[in-house]
């Protein structure tokens, strides 16, 4: 029972990212030096830092972290033209 309630509370912290949008980058980068580090990651809920740091040397710069967030391009994690809107005709 611990392990489904677990499951379900991952699952919908999963879900709250995909609805939300993350903070600007500027506010996540707390010292200001340009890169998002682990650390500074860790207060974004639901985003997988080894994944968004594709070319892995242990931070985000701004590319990264909009590329994780979906930043403009509707709702985090999807492409653009995958927002789920009909387009306008």
């Amino acid at each position: 029972m611990k392990r489904c309630i677990a499951l379900v509370a991952l699952g919908f912290s999963g879900i709250a990212l995909a609805q939300g949008e993350m903070p600007p980058f500027e506010e996540v980068d707390s010292n200001q030096d340009g890169q998002i580090s682990r650390v500074e990651a860790a207060a974004i809920e639901g985003l997988d830092f080894t994944t968004a740091d594709t070319n892995q040397d242990g931070s985000l710069d701004r590319t990264e972290y909009m590329s994780a967030g979906g930043q403009g391009q509707g709702q985090p994690g999807q492409s653009p033209g995958q927002g789920g809107e009909e387009p306008i005709q």
